[in-house]
């Protein structure tokens, strides 16, 4: 799921092949766009929805006219993850369980990191959780720089599912099984 501006989503599934646009105001469906390809993860940017289309990469549609653009051509055996910030794409890269950062064009800035699910701060850091490590590690918007942020010494255990929040500086983080952590970002 991926918000676009104040009253709409986008839905994928990755049984589908169309992206599911949603009034939230209305509780409605506005619009439904056909993709080719199953897809999954998505992200909202500048009138564009990028979204993991399996075996064909990641790709991007437009809203306006929805022409598909190919971003990658890196054939995914799984759902990655992905997020945004400027003019970089961070993703995971499938069954290699790292992330990578490229540049709308699929060209690789840089890579590593082994995790399992991001999110994407305000101010443009990254935040990647590591399920098999058991801990958060912090990327720079650059993508040059990280930090552990978080351990199994904070009760991490297969951390599955982030959240940060910006109007608190929190991070939420959810273990695979039932146990959730809220977490104060400096």
């Amino acid at each position: 799921m991926a918000s676009i501006g104040d009253d709409s989503i986008a839905v994928t599934s990755s049984g589908s092949t169309q992206i599911n646009i949603i009034d939230t105001k209305k509780q409605e469906l506005r619009k439904s766009l056909k993709v080719n390809s199953y897809n999954g993860r998505i992200v909202y940017k500048d009138g564009h929805l990028i979204y993991c289309a399996w075996e064909k990469g990641l790709q991007m549609i437009s809203l306006n006219d929805e022409t598909i653009t190919n971003i990658t051509n890196t054939k995914f055996q799984e759902m990655v993850y992905v997020t945004t910030f400027a003019d970089k794409l961070f993703h995971s890269n499938g069954i290699f369980h790292s992330v990578s950062c490229c540049d709308y064009h699929g060209n690789i800035l840089c890579s590593g990191f082994s995790i399992w699910y991001l999110c994407r701060q305000y101010y443009g850091n990254v935040y990647v959780a590591g399920s098999g490590t058991y801990n958060v590690v912090v990327i720079s918007p650059d993508g040059q720089r990280y930090r552990q942020l978080l351990t199994s010494e904070d009760g991490l255990r297969f951390p599955s599912t982030l959240h940060y929040a910006t109007s608190t500086n929190k991070l939420l983080v959810a273990n695979l099984s039932d146990e959730a952590f809220l977490y104060d970002v400096k």
